[in-house]
Parts: C-alpha cells; sequence; structure tokens
C-alpha cells in the first residue's frame, strides 16, 4: 500500500471525524480509517467521490449501529489534555506551603 498521506474531513450532524486515507496499488482503491476514536470505521472508493461518499455512509451506518445497540456514539478525542494545579503559594513562611 502506498501511503498519501491524506486525511479528509466530514462535519456530520455537528460532529468533526477526521479520516487517514491510503492508495493500494495492487487493487487501485482508496482505503481510509476514521481516526482519535478507539471504535474503528472504514470505507474505500475507487475515485475520491466514490470515497467522500463512503465516508459519509460509513459514519451514518455507525451511529445507526450505536442507535440499535443502544449505545452513546463514540465523539471523536479533541486533542486537549486538561489537569488541574493548585495555585502557587503566595508566601513561603505560611503553614501548608512547601
Amino acid at each position: 500500500m502506498t501511503s498519501l498521506n491524506g486525511t479528509m474531513e466530514c462535519t456530520y450532524r455537528g460532529v468533526p471525524y477526521e479520516a487517514r486515507v491510503k492508495w493500494d496499488d495492487e487493487t487501485d482503491l482508496f482505503h481510509g480509517e476514521v481516526s482519535n476514536m478507539r471504535d474503528v470505521i472504514t470505507f474505500q472508493g475507487r475515485t475520491v467521490e466514490e470515497l467522500q461518499a463512503a465516508f459519509k455512509a460509513s459514519i451514518q451506518d455507525y451511529l445507526n449501529f450505536c442507535a440499535e445497540t443502544g449505545d452513546p456514539p463514540e465523539r471523536p478525542f479533541s486533542g486537549r489534555f486538561l489537569a488541574r494545579v493548585p495555585p502557587p503559594c503566595p508566601s513561603p513562611h505560611r503553614q501548608g506551603c512547601r
């Protein structure tokens, strides 16, 4: 498989999905996989138009599957890391500060 280093983006019902796309020389197909999720969503197409349609159809299939099973669909990771840190101590002579 030859890597195109390509990505596709699709906003579906307000949720932005991103996918990595590779070209397979042997089958003459684009293969895509939605990234930033634990669940696996794949799609393929011979042309860019087929690939885009398959991308949207795969996301719809995933959402339908989640609705049938009663599981909430996973949202793509945001890439943000949130951490709470205590405020700095105003004076080193205060009790409890080190």
